[in-house]
């Protein structure tokens, strides 16, 4: 009986909500609403106004509903009574007129509309993506890992992987059955892989715009095969390449001799024809003139099939156009950064991040959107590849983490030291301890006890670096930009026993100046670069004087050592386009300088009698002996003293000496060289927008 008299209650009150029209008023301001809405979004947008104006036309619109309701009920705007009367005695009809239902299916009509007006108004503009996100792991053979270091002939780190512009083909670098890399092709909807013939010590590969075709490099040439299979082609020759770029469906944009000149070359082969300002297009003359393009080793296409984007060492991101030379900053980022239409990709530490980008303008807007975490980074690069819809990426230790190992001809032994941020090292006199550049919040100086391993901190402030021993290991001498807010480099000295705090300063220097070493405490062979070309100075520590040495244009020195006798000078050059080994006289300006060595060095460092000359190059040690006929001297043969895959070199500088035994110590990667998986994001452009979730 309850029941049904509150069933029949209501019915009365739903009866009269329907009589006082209340139910037709919330639904006509409903709609009202959404087209206020819509239509404020729009004008903050274009008004460019705050955002709490759009705040508060909401909150408002939210109040008024209520308002809306109390003042339909209570002011009842119901039918005259002879409408009433036939109105209660016709039967239950629908809640809502047609012409009621109408206006409302209008006004949410018309508030899509005007939701989608910045569409209309702007052809260019890509509405939110609504892309669903997944993420999952992929597994390659045991056999056939990716390889990060590969076949480079200086073993440096490139991207082993590129993807198809349609995102559904993964090409890496992998492991061949003769110890050696070759090229895999992975179809991210298949387990298996299938090798490409022809691809035998491939390194840095990249895809061509119609995914057919893929570049790489390997034995010091460009080559490219079809990624479906068949012959591969010889574009051309060049010494140390390290990586390049499908430039359009018909040109190849790549680079060269450590990265300090760039060319391109068409994909049917050919003369290449080197980057200057202004002076890249078919038919213009490439005459010499003009300074090389500072550009990075990456080159990424732009949609518009004219620029590139590029970063350089400093982590400047930018857009290059080589019809004018232009090189316009969109960033400064200590960055690797990938691009895909309105989205760039880039890494900072461990994690991948993205930001909207405007092709038009070059420019990035928006909040940071994180992508990904534990990301691989090997000598400071990113290990991740873009297309449009997929993000590949490899995992890795902590950014910048390595370990110490002692390391000769009977094998590599890693000291009991914890990983860390290590850099250029040198052992004193005796060999009992080692002087030694850590960085954490800053880059400092560290004197580490070769028995305990007890370490204690030299410096304090600024950035200090390539730290090197007196003759009677009481004082160490160093490069720091301490004095200067970094725009100068100079040359201290410090007492080894002195508390961490100031330093005597010696020569002052331009910023990318570092010292190379020292001879009787007086005279540091110095580095310094311009543009794309470093050249070496003798700084004498007494005078604070700096004298060019073997000063040649478009020829870089670097990596340099003053014989015990003072003189010669060992150093690395690249004039064959290929980092190599020589002695230049000290005594004798005249005299030409001597190539020890003729299939690639660098870094070379001289026996206390002068009988032998160690080089590095790549990740194998050699030595070779040296005799002096008429005072000139005269290379014997090489050999390997070690090979090591994990050898990391920091700015070039990669090993030193100890006295006591003979061994070097060396830096090592803290992850391994290969991998068997990697991570796969489809959908990443989507992270962070329209709700997507973040790592």
């Amino acid at each position: 009986m309850i029941a049904q008299l509150q069933r029949v209650q209501m019915h009365r009150f739903l009866a009269e909500l329907k009589r006082r029209r209340v139910i037709r008023a919330a639904l006509v301001y409903l709609g009202a609403a959404f087209v206020v809405l819509q239509a404020a979004e729009l004008l903050v947008e274009a008004l460019q106004l705050p955002p709490v104006v759009f705040s508060t036309i909401a909150i408002a619109t939210m109040v008024g509903l209520p308002v809306a309701l109390v003042l339909s009920w209570a002011f009842d705007i119901a039918p005259a009574d002879e409408e009433r009367a036939a109105t209660d005695a016709a039967p239950d009809t629908a809640w809502i007129s047609l012409k009621s239902a109408i206006a409302i299916v209008v006004l949410i009509a018309a508030g899509v509309l005007l939701g989608q007006a910045p569409g209309f108004l702007d052809p260019d503009a890509e509405p939110v993506s609504d892309t669903p996100v997944r993420r999952y792991e992929i597994a390659l053979p045991e056999e056939a890992p990716v390889e990060f270091v590969g076949s480079s002939p200086l073993a440096i780190p490139t991207v082993p992987m590129a993807i198809t512009p349609d995102g559904n083909r993964l090409v890496y670098v992998g492991r061949a059955e003769n110890a050696t890399t070759q090229l895999y092709v992975r179809d991210l909807g298949e387990f298996g892989v299938r090798p490409l013939p022809g691809s035998e010590g491939a390194y840095a590969p990249f895809v061509s715009p119609d995914g057919r075709w893929v570049g790489f490099f390997a034995h010091d040439q460009l080559r490219i095969v079809p990624i479906d299979g068949g012959d591969a082609r010889v574009l051309v020759r060049t010494p140390n390449p390290q990586g390049g770029a499908w430039w359009g469906p018909d040109r190849i944009i790549y680079n060269d001799r450590e990265s300090n000149a760039h060319w391109w070359v068409p994909v049917t082969g050919g003369q290449p024809t080197r980057l200057y300002p202004g002076r890249l297009y078919p038919g213009q003359a490439s005459d010499g003139s003009g300074e090389p393009v500072s550009t990075g080793a990456e080159y990424q296409p732009l949609p518009d099939g004219e620029r590139f984007l590029i970063y350089d060492r400093s982590g400047r991101v930018a857009v290059y156009t080589p019809a004018t030379g232009a090189v316009d900053t969109v960033m400064e980022l200590p960055v690797n950064v990938r691009i895909a239409s309105d989205t760039l990709a880039y890494s900072l530490g461990n994690e991948i991040f993205a930001l909207d980008f405007d092709v038009k303008t070059a420019t990035v807007s928006g909040k940071e959107r994180r992508i990904g975490s534990e990301l691989r980074r090997d000598a400071g690069l990113a290990q991740f590849v873009v297309s449009e819809g997929t993000l590949i990426y490899a995992r890795g230790a902590p950014f910048r983490q390595r370990r110490l190992a002692l390391a000769g001809s009977d094998g590599v032994e890693p000291l009991d030291l914890p990983p860390g941020t290590y850099g250029a090292a040198t052992f004193s006199p005796d060999g009992r301890k080692l002087a030694i550049t850590i960085t954490d919040a800053t880059a400092d100086i560290w004197i580490v006890d070769v028995d305990t391993n007890a370490r204690r901190r030299l410096t304090r402030g600024g950035a200090n670096l390539m730290p090197h021993w007196s003759a009677d290991g009481q004082t160490i001498f160093f490069s720091s930009n301490r004095h200067s807010d970094e725009s100068t480099m100079g040359i201290y000295r410090k007492r080894v026993d002195s508390p961490p705090g100031e330093a005597e300063l010696i020569v002052e220097a331009p910023r990318d100046a570092v010292i190379t070493n020292l001879h009787d405490d007086r005279i540091a062979p110095v580095v310094q670069q311009t543009e794309n070309v470093m050249d070496l100075y003798l700084a004498d520590l007494t005078t604070g004087e700096m004298q060019p040495v073997a000063d040649r244009p478009d020829v870089s020195e670097v990596l340099a050592q003053v014989s015990p006798d003072g003189r010669w000078l060992a150093l690395t050059a690249d004039a064959s386009g290929r980092y190599e080994v020589f002695l230049d006289s000290l005594e004798d300006e005249a005299r030409a300088p001597v190539q020890i060595t003729t299939t690639g060095g660098e870094e070379p460092r001289w026996s206390e009698d002068m009988s032998r000359i160690w080089y590095r190059y790549g990740r194998t040690l050699y030595v070779m002996p040296i005799s002096f006929e008429d005072g000139q001297p005269v290379p014997g043969t090489p050999s390997a003293v070690f090979n090591e895959p994990l050898w990391q070199n920091i700015l070039g500088y990669s090993y030193w000496q100890n006295p006591r035994d003979g061994r070097f110590l060396i830096l090592l990667d803290n992850q391994p060289p290969s991998m068997e998986s990697l991570r796969v994001i489809e959908g990443w452009r989507s992270v962070g927008r329209g709700g997507a979730t973040q790592p």
